[in-house]
């Protein structure tokens, strides 16, 4: 055993100590990096470590050298590798310290290598502990472990990247050889097509890059292979098309502007079927490649293009309302608008049912177009209005109206009216402004203008006015119709025009206004002022107190007929102006009236002025005393203690006794009597206080005796 000494300098707490130590290396074996301690005081266990140590400082086993029993002494595991003698796996990585010394490995580092796999997995799987990467395929081995791929084998899928290439650079799975599932290898994407392994579908254009490089030869990077405005996708899988062909169909139009222009299809050269290709129409004629007929006249586009040469565009070639197909279905002329020359278009004879070749349909004497245009009749009926009259004679003859039968509206057709040689324009005879058929319905006289004579013409009063025109005074008011409207400018229809609940009548007749519902202004009705309140209309302030008959009655509720409200001696306006209830006569409740108050100079608001105890108004009508002075005597008492309290508030010595009522103790009482009253009852107090002396020391002294002889039954007396 070699034993080597050394000289250790231990600085010792804070108090700067130094204490030189000697300590023992023992048991080392040559050649090899163990030492064993030996410090001052005893090592039993031999460990190189002091027992004092061990028990106070490493709670290790002074007489176990391996207290753990990993393979390690004591003294090994705390001086040399800094491992933890309790455990025999101081890093818990799965295996014990002394395998990890003997192996190369960190016993206080569970990962020695740092590959995110403990020593103790790494032993587990096979892996070598003191390599990161043991397939050296740039993936850590923990990594891999994570990942499920081999930490062995550098291509774990086979397809030909290392899986540290998959993972770090082109971000596929190390597992599977094709991640995107296109049924192409990854390494065949990335090295010979330039596809992106990570999505079936590199340019997104709906087709697999599998399918446009094996079933569709397109370009898999592409989105439209052929240019032609179509992705791939849309036309493989929406339209059918060719995707390495520009025009599938080769009627001179691309796919896409069959597809997204013109909608027409891109699988046939003429989508609508009409004999003309979708080309042709579309750049050629300007017809709908998609519609047969493009003006929905009845006629193809091929049939007016090149059998009857007319607007293939136009429904109407002629513009006479009738379709060209139509025309050429009726057998007319789809170039000529009117083909009888009555002024009317053959479209709208069809429509109004009459002969397009026949000038007159019904023989009334007039053409069609002046019946249709002109007149406004009927070109199929010779009658129009069935008045009995001919469309011919109520125009050419007579001047009316061939459409009505009552031309002049007056409630008598026209044939009435030519028949009793009566005028069928004039409506009204009698200029009433009543039509005369109205009159006769209505039962006014149609030759007389104001049948009721109450000087209103009888249209005036039927249509400005509303009245009876049979009725002189239409609401019964007592005033005519004519007064109401033309005199009084009341309404003849309301008895109380202004609604101030007096009649038309009455006002007129007690001089009031009756357009008027308040004469005077003070926001009263009329009616009101004289049922209701007994007011004057005409007068705002009825009893002059300057206060309104409506301040009075809707917002102070006092007597509009009585100047004095509350008879407090002061009229109502005077009371607001100061400020006093005009309702209420003594405001304080102490027995004065305000005027009374108000005029003595006293508050109306306080009922005890002077602050003397007593009511204004018992000082001045009960006791006569002064108001304003609290002790109106001058005796020293209020007036109010004097006037509860027996005694006189205008006679400072009430008794007479010579003393002022305030020093007196019995102010009502002469003090004459009160001496010799007093003087007696001292002695009789002076009496019994002499026998109750007596009689109580007495008693004590019997008392005394008894607690000499102590308490019935003791042994011990009480002093």
């Amino acid at each position: 055993m070699a034993t080597i000494r050394i000289a250790l300098i231990a600085v010792i707490g804070l108090t700067g100590l130094i204490a030189a130590t000697c300590i023992d290396f023992t048991g080392a074996p040559a050649g090899f990096g163990w030492l064993a301690c030996q410090a001052n005081g005893a090592d039993s266990d031999g460990d190189g470590l002091t027992d004092d140590d061990e028990t106070n400082i490493y709670g290790t086993n002074p007489n176990d050298p391996d207290t753990d029993d990993d393979g390690l002494t004591d003294g090994q595991e705390v001086i040399i590798y800094g491992s933890n003698p309790l455990s025999t796996d101081t890093d818990h990585d799965g295996l014990t310290d002394k395998f990890e010394v003997d192996h190369g490995l960190n016993p206080n580092q569970p990962d020695t290598d740092g590959d995110q796999l403990y020593d103790g997995e790494e032993e587990d799987y096979e892996l070598d502990p003191l390599d990161p990467d043991c397939d050296n395929d740039g993936l850590l081995d923990g990594i891999e472990i994570d990942m499920e791929t081999d930490p062995l084998d550098a291509d774990t899928d086979d397809d030909g990247f290392d899986d540290g290439e998959e993972v770090n650079y082109y971000l596929t799975s190390p597992l599977l050889d094709d991640t995107d599932g296109d049924g192409l290898d990854d390494y065949e994407e990335v090295t010979e097509y330039y596809t992106n392994p990570l999505s079936a579908d590199t340019d997104y254009d709906g087709l697999s890059d599998y399918d446009e490089l094996i079933e569709y030869e397109t370009d898999p990077v592409i989105l439209d292979t052929d240019d032609d405005g179509l992705s791939d996708g849309e036309e493989v899988l929406e339209y059918e098309t060719d995707p390495n062909l520009v025009d599938t169909d080769g009627d001179g139009l691309s796919d896409k502007e069959e597809v997204k222009t013109y909608k027409t299809d891109p699988l046939k050269s003429d989508t609508d079927g009409d004999q003309l290709t979708d080309y042709e129409e579309v750049m050629e004629y300007g017809t709908s490649p998609i519609l047969s007929d493009t003006d929905g006249d009845g006629l193809s586009d091929y049939e007016e293009l090149f059998e009857y040469e007319t607007d293939p565009l136009l429904d109407d070639t002629d513009d006479d309302n009738l379709l060209d197909g139509e025309e050429i279905a009726l057998g007319l002329d789809p170039f000529n608008p009117d083909m009888d020359e009555d002024g009317l278009l053959d479209g709208d004879e069809v429509s109004l049912e009459t002969d397009p070749e026949i000038p007159d349909s019904d023989g009334d004497g007039l053409l069609d177009g002046a019946e249709v245009n002109e007149y406004g009749s009927n070109p199929r009926r010779a009658d129009t209005d069935r008045d009995g009259l001919s469309d011919y004679d109520e125009i050419m003859v007579y001047g009316t109206d061939p459409t009505k039968t009552d031309t002049d509206g007056d409630g008598l057709d026209d044939k009435e009216e030519v028949d009793s040689g009566q005028d069928p324009a004039d409506a009204d005879n009698d200029d009433d402004g009543l039509l005369d058929g109205e009159e006769i319905t209505r039962g006014t006289d149609p030759a007389i203008p104001d049948t009721d004579g109450d000087g209103l013409l009888d249209g005036a009063e039927v249509y400005e006015h509303s009245t009876n025109p049979l009725n002189a005074d239409s609401d019964g008011d007592g005033l005519s119709d004519g007064e109401e409207v033309s005199v009084y400018a009341t309404d003849p229809l309301n008895i109380d025009t202004d609604s101030d609940s007096l009649d038309d009548f009455e006002e007129v007749a007690s001089g009031y206004d009756p357009k008027n519902p308040d004469m005077d202004g003070d926001r009263i009705p009329d009616g009101h002022e004289v049922i209701t309140y007994g007011t004057s209309p005409t007068r705002r302030d009825t009893d002059g107190d300057n206060l309104s008959d409506y301040e009075e009655i809707m917002e102070l509720r006092t007597n509009p007929l009585k100047m004095d409200t509350d008879d407090d001696q002061l009229d109502d306006n005077e009371e607001l102006e100061l400020g006093f209830d005009p309702n209420d006569g003594d405001m304080d409740d102490d027995l004065l009236l305000d005027g009374e108050e108000y005029v003595l100079g006293l508050d109306v608001r306080d009922p005890d002025y002077d602050q003397d105890g007593l009511p204004d108004g018992e000082e001045v009508h009960v006791y006569d005393t002064d108001p304003f002075n609290p002790d109106s005597d001058g005796d020293g008492l209020l007036d109010g203690e004097e006037a509860y309290g027996k005694t006189d508030p205008n006679n400072p010595d009430t008794d007479g006794d010579g003393v002022i009522d305030s020093e007196d103790a019995l102010p009502w009482i002469n003090n004459y009597y009160l001496i010799i009253g007093g003087a007696a009852i001292i002695f009789i107090i002076l009496g019994l206080g002499v026998c109750h002396y007596f009689f109580g020391l007495t008693s004590a002294r019997r008392a005394n005796i008894r607690l000499k002889k102590g308490p019935p039954g003791g042994s011990d007396a009480i002093s």
